[in-house]
């Protein structure tokens, strides 16, 4: 007879409305990718598009929730929870796919058990997360999260998933301070902002050559998470932040004011602290209309097909620190940047390449023996592989211990490694 037990993969796209941010549908879907366009409206639309076919595979997933499976083997579902709606839809989208991605490779070949998924939208918002974290933790069916996209949402999260003993796998969340919260449960296979944005501030003035370098980040309590992290180490070595201008995501589209002040002031390179794409594409867009002339650096918010989208031709020159290069040659990255494109005609960001090996994580630690929630947890500090976005091994704290950045550039439309 076949037991059934719940692995919730909730996986969360780097989008925030009001929310802090952090950082597929079935294999017959079409690409979420945006149609572009040249001012905000263009960008409603694109997230309208994507929002709509989250939707829809959000759920057909529902419905395909407990498989059929035969003998003794037993059925761990995972839950994708993100941004399945709104302007950062595609990074639900690609959490989905990817997560459904690796489930039918690792059902393919699995021994004793089999892995489906159950998708939730918490709107990349705190209030809507608890909802959804609410709805799942309490279900004890349901073996694990792989979620959230957005620090926020995770933090506001982070006590329900506790009291119910719910491991949690995230993805894309960065806040340095949810793994300093003391929360045993909650992994993540993404470097935190204390190690990424440190690389990512470094960077800015050892390639660019900058000397007057202002930050452009979202007012929510992750963007000036990594907005800290940039400010400090230019202070520690003795560079003046020139310009220092944050904006509302739920509200703002408008960067004439900022770009403005970065003219003024001289600025020759900006750190784009976005937190989500289409932020940072509108302000590519603007400034370039504008005629800031200065460098744009983004980090890995806006590696994603639909910044290309947004941004246009102003974003040819943009550079992006990014936990995953879909142009690296490794076997293993090749192998699932073309399956992931033959599916969905659509090249992977990093929210897609995470959501694997978050889903490959929670498949090791059951083939290590985990059963159940408790176990779960306990396998998940063993787990160690090597990923498509590097290596997978959690510290005691729960981060993940030795991946590495890449250093991208937008070139003829595509996201390609800068090798300059």
């Amino acid at each position: 007879m076949k037991k059934s037990k719940t692995v919730i993969a909730m996986l969360m796209a780097l989008t925030m409305t009001a929310a802090l941010a952090g950082c597929g549908s079935s294999s017959g879907s079409s690409s979420a990718a945006s149609s572009g366009g040249s001012d905000a409206a263009a960008s409603s639309a694109a997230a309208s598009s994507a929002a709509s076919e989250a939707a829809d595979t959000s759920a057909a997933s529902s419905e395909a929730a407990a498989p059929a499976a035969s003998g003794d083997e037993t059925t761990y579902t995972l839950a994708v929870v993100g941004p399945m709606t709104g302007d950062s839809a595609n990074n639900g989208t690609q959490f989905q796919r990817a997560a459904e991605m690796a489930i039918e490779e690792i059902n393919a070949k699995a021994d004793g058990y089999q892995l489906a998924i159950v998708v939730g939208d918490d709107q990349a918002q705190p209030n809507q997360g608890l909802i959804v974290a609410e709805k799942f933790a309490s279900d004890d069916s349901i073996l694990g999260i792989v979620g959230h996209n957005n620090s926020g949402v995770t933090m506001a999260c982070l006590e329900t998933y506790s009291q119910y003993g719910m491991p949690v796998v995230s993805p894309t969340c960065t806040a340095t301070d949810l793994t300093e919260a003391g929360y045993d449960n909650f992994f993540r296979v993404i470097m935190s902002d204390k190690d990424y944005k440190a690389q990512y501030a470094q960077l800015g003035i050892e390639k660019f050559g900058a000397t007057k370098p202002a930050i452009f980040w979202e007012n929510t309590d992750y963007g000036k998470g990594g907005r800290d992290v940039v400010a400090n180490w230019l202070e520690e070595n003795g560079i003046e932040l020139v310009e220092d201008l944050s904006y509302n995501p739920s509200t703002d589209r408008d960067f004439s004011a900022q770009i403005t002040k970065m003219k003024e002031s001289g600025v020759d390179l900006v750190y784009v602290l976005s937190g989500e794409y289409t932020a940072g594409a509108l302000f590519t867009k603007q400034a370039k209309t504008l005629g800031l002339e200065a460098t744009l650096f983004g980090a890995g918010d806006c590696y994603n097909p639909n910044f290309l989208e947004i941004s246009g031709d102003a974003g040819e020159g943009f550079h992006c620190l990014t936990a995953f290069d879909a142009t690296n040659p490794a076997e293993n990255v090749q192998e699932f940047v073309k399956a992931y494109q033959s599916k969905f005609n659509e090249m992977p960001g990093e929210w897609a390449a995470h959501a694997y090996d978050t889903v490959q994580a929670y498949a090791k630690a059951i083939e290590a023996g985990a059963t159940d929630r408790a176990s779960c947890i306990e396998k998940l500090r063993d787990v160690t592989f090597e990923g498509v976005s590097g290596h997978i091994e959690f510290d005691e704290k729960g981060d993940v211990v030795g991946k590495e950045t890449f250093l991208t550039i937008i070139q003829d439309g595509a996201f390609v490694a800068d090798e300059s």
